[in-house]
This record gives C-alpha cells, structure tokens and sequence, in this order.
C-alpha cells in the first residue's frame, strides 16, 4: 500500500446534521429523517422536517439547500462537529501511518467560495496549523493506483477510484449501501485488512 486518501465530510466531520440543523431540523428530527433516508437520496430530501417547510420542487430543492450553506461562509465548515468515531478512525489511520502508510485528507472543495477555507481550519483546529497533508479535489479517481486506498461515504467516488486501479472503501452512511454496517465494525476490517496487506507485502 502506498497511500491512503481520507474523505472528511460524513466520514471525519458530521456535515449532515449541521446541514439539516442550519434548515431548522431539530435533532429528533434528523435522527428520523437519517434513520429513514435511502442509499442514493440526497439530504436535500429531508428538507420537509423542517418546521416551517417550503413547498419545493425537485429543481430547486437542492439548490435552496446548499444557498444556506453558502451564506452561513468558512465557518459553517470550521466548526462541524467531528463524527462519534473520529479518535478510532485517526488511531487506525496512526496505525496504518506506523506501518509506512501515510495518509491524507482527500475533500470535494464544493462549488461556492469559502468552503475550503473553513475546512483548512478545522484541519488546523484539530490537527495543528502545519498540518499540510491535504488535496480538494472532485476527481479523487486520478490519485487512485495500485497500492492506493480510499475512504469515502459516496458510492460513485469509490466505484470510479476502484475503476482507475485503486482500491476504495465505502464508508457506512445513511445515504450510502453501507448503510447498516456499524462504523466501528468498518474501521475494524480496514485496519485489519491494511495491517495484513503490510504484513504480506
């Protein structure tokens, strides 16, 4: 293994409940509304949990959604909280990091100003303001090769990265067909299938 390539959004940083908080969701609410929420929808469809909900159509609903997400700037992004298993993936990413696996951040910067700002400084806020190892990128599928790994809570984004010769893996997310495979579970296979890699390499 050569390196492997972090998503943060869903899979460091909990991105989805500060999302749908921002829209007015109160946390019973997002609890339902991602409990119920199919691989293949898209958060913007939970929108009408919203006390006060819009009557949107399917065109414009995605956009109203990200607009809030706009408005609010970098700090929207800089302080997302970090996901419950956050410490477990970073001790398993040390691990694999100790074996002589390196690992970097690898994040959609968006399509809007502002956002890889905010996420630049949450990096920094946690992980100190040299931290450095970092790529925004949409096209993750042109780091993938052999020996190449990564994480990430979008199905297209694993299946393209495994299509250009790397291996990907789907982080579980309600949105996701990893849905129902625990976290912890998943973080478990990884680092017990990168340290056998190491092992037999």
């Amino acid at each position: 293994m050569s390196a492997i390539f972090v998503d943060m959004d869903g899979v460091l940083a909990d991105f989805a409940s500060a999302a749908l908080r921002l829209h007015g969701l109160s946390d019973n609410a997002i609890e339902q509304g991602l409990g119920e929420l199919q691989p293949g929808q898209n958060l913007s469809e939970l929108l009408h949990l919203a006390p006060s909900p819009r009557v949107l159509t399917v065109a414009t609903r995605d956009a109203y959604f990200w607009d809030r997400i706009v408005s609010a700037g970098p700090a929207f992004w800089r302080y997302l909280n970090p996901l419950p298993w956050f410490d477990d993936l970073l001790w398993a990413l040390d691990r694999c990091a100790s074996d002589g696996i390196p690992w970097y951040i690898c994040s959609n910067p968006g399509n809007f100003t502002g956002a890889v700002t905010g996420k630049i400084q949450w990096l920094h806020d946690r992980f100190g303001s040299s931290f450095n190892r970092y790529i925004f990128t949409k096209h993750k599928h042109l780091l993938a090769k052999k020996g190449a790994v990564l994480i990430d809570d979008f199905d297209s984004n694993v299946e393209a990265f495994n299509a250009a010769g790397g291996t990907g893996y789907l982080f579980p997310a309600p949105w996701n067909q990893a849905k129902g495979v625990t976290h912890y579970s998943f973080i478990e296979m990884f680092h017990s299938t990168i340290h056998l890699h190491t092992r037999l390499a």
